[in-house]
């Protein structure tokens, strides 16, 4: 399923997959992500929003548009069905004049996330080492701390837990949880998952995931964006 995914991307001549495929692939892949869904209008938007319970968070869906809150196509905390036809219009207008080029499939309506700690989480392929991993404190923290380790992929059990005790994400956590163990076995889990597979796939260039929000104490958490971008056409293997 996951590399037929990726050959129809390819094949559309897309640099990227879009949210959703992402999300798709990152559940796959064991990364659990924050509930969501298309919405081609805005009937549907209010909708999902709808099922999945206020507050949500709407962001524009494009094949052209990677860096969505660049282009003017994310808003937050949307509480009420009258913010979610406004928004809607928002996004879509906004990103018409931002990006005219590009082809605006709908929005993704998703459950806002409760705050908690966000870390990122992605891996590349780099033309000296081959496939990397990298993890560290996220959200806003990326370029204020640049918090981050690189290790070669894939990662052992070892390799994860070296990565987390070797960023603050360490010291956050445990100042935060009540179960530090619990939330660090979590942490191996994605960022073992996330190593491994995408070494398994020649046609993937990079994955992002910023954030993943880590709720302390129960070993669990949800990723909230993720970009996916394919290897152009002839890059080395």
């Amino acid at each position: 399923m996951e590399e037929a995914v990726l050959r129809k991307c390819m094949q559309e001549g897309r640099s990227s997959l879009n949210e959703i495929e992402a999300h798709d692939l990152l559940n796959d892949w064991g990364i659990p992500t924050a509930p969501g869904g298309l919405a081609r209008d805005e009937m549907e938007a209010r909708e999902l929003a709808r099922e999945l319970g206020f507050p949500v968070v709407m962001k524009v869906l494009s094949p052209q548009i990677q860096h969505k809150a660049a282009a003017g196509g994310v808003r937050l905390d949307l509480r009420s069905e009258q913010d979610i036809a406004e928004a809607f219009v928002q996004i879509t207008d906004s990103t018409r004049r931002t990006v005219p080029e590009a082809t605006i499939q709908g929005v993704f309506v998703q459950r806002q996330v409760d705050s908690g700690l966000e870390i990122i989480l992605g891996a590349m392929h780099d033309d000296h080492f081959g496939p990397v991993v990298t993890f560290g404190l996220g959200g806003q923290y990326v370029e204020i701390l640049r918090d981050a380790v690189f290790r070669l992929a894939p990662v052992s059990e070892k390799e994860c837990c070296a990565m987390v005790e070797d960023t603050l994400v360490r010291d956050v956590l445990s100042s935060w949880s009540d179960d530090y163990e619990k939330d660090c076995r979590f942490l191996q889990r994605i960022i073992s998952g996330l190593s491994t597979r995408f070494c398994e796939h020649e046609m993937l260039q990079e994955v992002e995931v910023n954030p993943v929000v880590v709720w302390p104490g129960t070993g669990t958490g949800v990723a909230v964006d993720a970009l996916v971008v394919l290897r152009s056409p002839g890059s080395g293997a």
